[in-house]
């Protein structure tokens, strides 16, 4: 079975859960599995082809998917300082959630405006990461400055700083 995903200009970041996984595994009726992927990179205008196939073996379909077992799915929310920090162009933002909940990740200047929503729907409980390219709503590349990032579920909300480095 194959599925294809196709990102568009800014969507940087394609989540399988492993509950996705699971269920691609029972419509084969099958306990292991192969992922592969290739990553191509186009600004719209020039197209950069990687012939380098990434892979992903999923042995043991009820085994999870971590070194640490007590990790699998985390005890409490968290939102983690961003990577790297400073940035230049991307960084990128950790968090935990320890039950499937609505998050909202939202990016906001100094003096306090929005710049973007990253994230905002429901999402299943484990660690998760986002990145951001250091543009605005509008797709526009912001300036050299101070940045808020700020989580917000049902249960939960935290803002942490980050450093934009042109």
């Amino acid at each position: 079975m194959t599925i294809d995903f196709d990102t568009t200009l800014f969507n940087d970041l394609i989540y399988i859960g492993y509950n996705d996984i699971l269920g691609e595994l029972d419509s084969v009726l099958g306990t292991n599995g192969v992922i592969t992927w290739s990553v191509d990179v186009s600004d719209g205008i020039d197209t950069t082809i990687n012939s380098e196939i990434r892979t992903l073996r999923v042995e043991g379909k009820y085994a999870a998917l971590s070194i640490n077992k007590n990790n699998v799915i985390p005890s409490e929310y968290a939102l983690h300082q961003n990577y790297p920090n400073p940035f230049n162009p991307i960084t990128r933002i950790e968090y935990d959630i320890p039950k499937q909940t609505f998050v909202k990740i939202e990016i906001y200047n100094l003096l306090g405006t929005k710049i973007t929503t990253l994230l905002n729907e429901e999402m299943i409980a484990g660690r998760h990461a986002i990145t951001w390219n250091a543009v605005d709503r509008n797709g526009r590349k912001i300036p050299s400055g101070i940045y808020f990032y700020h989580i917000r579920t049902n249960d939960f909300t935290k803002t942490n700083k980050m450093l934009l480095l042109k």
